[in-house]
C-alpha cells in the first residue's frame, strides 16, 4: 500500500485517479456491487466532483509542506521560518542570502553531535566515535594532549575523510594512523582518523535480583543480548575506554533492566583470566564484545 503525505522521502501527493477509485469503492461497499456510478451518471459526476475537490485539498497540504522549506519559498514566509528558527533576517539581506543564512549553507558544523551525524550519514558507515582529549598530557589510552580522535567503522577512506574535514576546524589535532589528504576551495589539509580494531574480550557478571519496584524476569540470555547490543552503539564500549562495572550497568540500564545488584564483575581478553576492572584498551582498539564471551549468573 503506498503512503501518502510526509513520507521519509518527502511529501507523496494522492493521485486524483486515486482518490476517484477510492470513492467509487467507497460507494459500493455502501450501496453494493450494483450500484451505477459510470462518469455520466450522476453518482459519476458527483463523484467526479467530490475527488476533484479532494485533489485541491492534496495540493494545498502539498504546498503547506513545502512551505517550511526555505529553498521553497520567498519573502513574508521566509521571514516565518526565520523567526521560528530564532535567526530574523536583519536590514538589507537578499532572499538568497537569507536562505543561505537558515539552511547554513557553505557553513562548517563543529559540534560533537555534528560530527558524527556526519560521519555517521557516509555510505558503508556502521560505528563511529569520537574522543577528545583537552588536557596538557597524553592520556591513559595514549591519545595525545589537544587533540580528537575520531574511530570509524566502515565507509570509504576518502568519503570519511571529508565528513571530518567539514565539521572539524583548523589547529585542532586529528589523531590516528589512517591519513587522507583532503582539498577543498583551494586548500589542502591531512585528515587523520582511527580505524580500530575489535578485541575479543570476555565478560563474568554476578547479579541478584531485589525484591520490590522495578523487579525484573530477565534470563541470563536476556542479559548477554542487552550487553551485546549496546556494546555496538556509539555511545556504547568505544575504543581508548577503560572498561568498568559501570559501563555493564549502564547497557543493563538502557535496556530496562531494574531491580538487579550486581555482586560481581569480571573482564578479560583471555577467558581463563579475568580479573575486576576496569580493563584499559588503547586509542586504536575496543572491546569486541559478542554473546558466547558473556557469562551471566544470579544468585540469591
Amino acid at each position: 500500500m503506498n503512503a501518502y503525505g510526509p513520507t521519509s522521502a518527502g511529501f507523496n501527493r494522492k493521485p486524483l485517479s486515486v482518490i476517484l477509485s477510492e470513492r467509487e469503492q467507497a460507494n459500493v461497499s455502501t450501496f453494493g456491487e450494483g450500484v451505477i456510478q459510470a462518469a455520466a451518471t450522476p453518482l459519476g459526476q458527483i463523484n467526479g466532483l467530490a475527488a476533484d475537490f479532494a485533489g485541491e485539498l492534496w495540493e494545498l497540504l502539498h504546498e503547506v509542506y513545502l512551505s517550511f522549506d526555505p529553498d521553497q519559498v520567498e519573502k513574508l514566509r521566509l521571514d516565518h521560518i526565520g523567526r521560528i528558527t530564532g535567526r530574523p533576517r536583519g536590514s538589507g539581506i537578499s532572499d538568497d542570502d537569507y536562505r543561505r543564512i537558515l539552511t547554513n549553507d557553505g557553513a562548517a558544523n563543529i559540534k560533537v553531535t555534528d560530527a558524527l551525524s556526519a560521519i555517521q550519514g557516509v555510505e558503508g558507515v556502521s560505528w563511529c566515535s569520537m574522543t577528545e582529549n583537552s588536557g596538557d598530557y597524553v592520556r591513559e589510552n595514549g591519545l595525545p594532549a589537544h587533540s580528537l580522535a575520531f574511530a570509524v567503522i566502515g565507509g570509504a577512506d576518502a568519503d570519511v575523510a571529508r565528513a571530518i574535514y567539514l565539521n572539524t576546524v583548523s589547529g585542532v589535532g586529528l589523531y590516528g594512523l589512517t591519513s587522507v589528504e583532503v582539498a577543498a576551495d583551494g586548500y589542502c589539509r591531512q585528515i587523520n582518523f582511527i580505524r580500530p580494531d575489535d578485541v575479543e574480550t570476555f565478560v563474568d557478571l554476578t547479579l541478584r535480583k531485589i525484591d520490590g519496584c522495578g523487579c525484573t524476569n530477565a534470563q541470563p540470555g536476556d542479559i548477554a543480548e542487552a550487553i551485546e547490543d549496546y556494546a555496538l552503539t556509539s555511545c556504547g564500549f568505544t575504543n581508548g575506554m577503560a572498561l568498568s562495572e559501570g559501563h555493564v550497568a549502564d547497557a543493563l540500564s538502557s535496556a530496562g533492566f531494574g531491580g538487579l545488584e550486581m555482586v560481581t564483575t569480571l573482564f578479560g581478553i583471555d577467558g581463563a583470566d579475568l580479573s575486576e576492572g576496569p580493563l584499559q584498551f588503547d586509542i586504536f582498539s575496543r572491546p569486541g564484545i559478542v554473546r558466547k564471551n558473556i557469562s551471566v549468573r544470579f544468585v540469591t
